[in-house]
């Protein structure tokens, strides 16, 4: 996953295949709530969560991608490394990008509280930029 040098202050974690489409659905999402008069607030110095502010509560936002996990098969080199260096072992996982993104709002002030859309059988992740616009007006 795709991360900012200084850690995590971009509230995007996707893989650099989803990047573009992710960054077009935020678009979207960022172009309506500007068009519906809605404000953003992403403090400075850039290194918090982009907040959203609805009904006098403030919500933060992110993008995150789907990984899928495969039992690792250990390659030639990595079973000599083990032999060498009896202390070191192979992964036991990899971990792939998947493709399906999800986007998330959650309360800043109760963590509990959040709802998130995803990327599904029967529809994608851009289908719903409409309900997750109505649901912080």
């Amino acid at each position: 996953m795709l991360l900012a040098r200084s850690g995590l202050v971009v509230p995007v974690r996707v893989s650099g295949p989803a990047l573009p489409r992710g960054l077009r659905i935020l678009d979207a999402l960022f172009t309506a709530a500007d068009e519906a008069g809605c404000t953003l607030d992403w403090p400075k110095p850039y290194n918090t969560q982009v907040k959203k502010l609805a009904l006098e509560e403030q919500l933060s936002l992110s993008l995150t991608e789907a990984v899928n996990r495969n039992e690792h098969k250990p390659t030639r080199v990595e079973i000599a490394r083990q032999k060498k260096e009896s202390w070191w072992r192979p992964p036991q996982w990899d971990h792939l990008p998947s493709g399906r993104l999800r986007f998330t709002l959650e309360s800043c002030e109760y963590s509990y509280l959040q709802h998130s859309w995803k990327d599904g059988k029967r529809q994608k992740l851009e289908d719903c930029v409409g309900e997750i616009l109505s649901s912080v007006e």
